[in-house]
């Protein structure tokens, strides 16, 4: 692939005001870092190179072909037939005989990732959420809870462990009225003692990188009191070539075996796509025994970029797997930075720093 002038894309694209500032210096920083890594051009008003997009969200193909976006290999990101292709809710199928269906949701994709999911139903109206529950219910053990997720929503906001069938009427009637009947809710089994493993892959350049680590989660105070817990970073494994299993934690190891079904799945689902990672929860139910399932695709530019992009940097020929950490300092916890790295945000409110750790040979 010859070089491109890598530029952050944002037309058309709705960026929330609290965060705008935010997104607009992470993503020219990790742009320029891609930029230099890949040795292409970055932002340059004047180039003659090709442009490569640098996308904050996936976008629909109509938007992209507009842009100029033939292929995967014009962006950093995705590109999606519907944005919902991009969110949790197309993970788990629907009761039968469901009431609403939206055009966007394919039930041959939810059918081809049901065994690496965790347990649970995708519902698109009030009374499918209702049944989804019921059913459930008599899936799982009596003392199993369930989860209710908004799909369009992210850091466990809008998320909520329904103690009965009366407690889900309620927060529907609260929370979710109007029903989103596009984006729909999902039900899930909800599980103990959780963590959270990462793993994805990058194509950029002609190369494809693969990453693999661990969610570090941290608490910020709640604006009703208390605090909150919030994603605080990771640590991760990047190659551009293969990691062995002796290197892999034992959930990690399972979530390789989820990702070759995953990718499979997604590549008829959403076949433009040049970055795409999911999140994987293990946990245990209510009587101790170990859950594993996928809960989350992420294809736009997330929390893992920081350290998958410094990670390009080192890796070549002879270096082909970089050990990177990345932390997301707020500084209302009134905590420095962990280490010395590169600032991929240096805001008032919230830093991210990032620095590769080892390279192995």
């Amino acid at each position: 692939m010859k070089p491109r002038n890598i530029i952050p894309f944002y037309e058309g694209v709705t960026l929330p005001p609290s965060h705008a500032e935010h997104i607009l210096q992470r993503n020219g920083r990790l742009a320029a870092s891609l930029a230099e890594a890949q040795g292409f051009s970055h932002d340059n008003p004047v180039s003659h190179l090709d442009p490569y997009h640098f996308l904050p969200t996936p976008i629909t193909q109509e938007q992209g072909e507009k842009h100029g976006m033939k292929s995967a290999d014009d962006f950093y990101g995705a590109m999606v037939d519907y944005l919902q292709h991009a969110d949790k809710g197309q993970l788990h199928e629907v009761v039968p005989d469901a009431e609403n269906i939206p055009a966007h949701y394919s039930a041959e994709f939810a059918r081809a990732v049901r065994e690496v999911v965790l347990p649970g139903y995708t519902a698109y109206s009030q009374e499918d959420a209702i049944k989804a529950y019921l059913k459930l219910k008599k899936e799982l053990s009596d003392k199993e809870k369930i989860r209710l997720k908004d799909p369009s929503a992210s850091d466990c906001d809008r998320q909520f462990v329904l103690e009965s069938e009366a407690h889900l009427r309620a927060i529907l009637d609260r929370i979710f009225h109007p029903f989103p009947f596009e984006n729909g809710l999902v039900l899930e089994q909800n599980l103990n003692d959780v963590s959270t493993i990462t793993g994805g892959k990058v194509r950029v350049n002609g190369s494809t990188y693969q990453f693999i680590g661990n969610q570090v989660e941290t608490s910020i105070p709640s604006p009703k009191g208390g605090r909150k817990t919030v994603y605080g970073g990771g640590d991760l494994l990047v190659t551009n070539s293969y990691i062995s299993q002796d290197m892999l934690t034992p959930s990690q190891q399972e979530l390789t075996l989820r990702l070759g079904r995953t990718y499979d799945a997604y590549s008829t689902l959403a076949p433009h796509v040049s970055r795409i990672s999911f999140d994987m929860v293990s946990g245990h139910d209510s009587h101790g025994n170990e859950v594993h399932g996928i809960t989350d695709p992420t294809m736009r530019v997330g929390g893992n970029d920081p350290s998958v992009i410094e990670s390009m940097h080192h890796l070549n020929d002879s270096n082909r797997i970089v050990k990177a950490q990345t932390r997301l300092v707020y500084t209302s916890t009134k905590k420095p930075l962990p280490f010395n790295g590169t600032l991929y945000l240096d805001m008032a409110d919230i830093k991210i720093v990032t620095r590769v750790i080892e390279v192995v040979e």
